[in-house]
């Protein structure tokens, strides 16, 4: 009895899991594509604004460095 009553609850979950997949694949996906234009976007911020420019002073690049360290944490 303790058998078959797991093993259809078993089957209940799965048929459960495969009805609700769908919208969980959708939204990874767009979380995803939105994560990518984010690192485009930080990427591009980085080369054009980062602590790497030339001519810039040691703190200003200090204080660039320490921006975008903390953008980057919550990519």
């Amino acid at each position: 009895y303790t058998w078959s009553k797991s093993l259809s609850l078993a089957f209940e979950v799965q048929e459960h899991l495969i009805k609700i997949q769908p919208e969980f694949k959708s939204n990874l996906l767009e979380a995803v594509e939105h994560f990518k234009v984010d690192v485009e976007t930080f990427v591009k911020e980085y080369d054009h604004g980062g602590p790497m420019q030339s001519g810039i002073k040691p703190q200003e690049a200090s204080d660039r460095l320490s921006m975008f360290q903390l953008r980057f944490d919550e990519l």
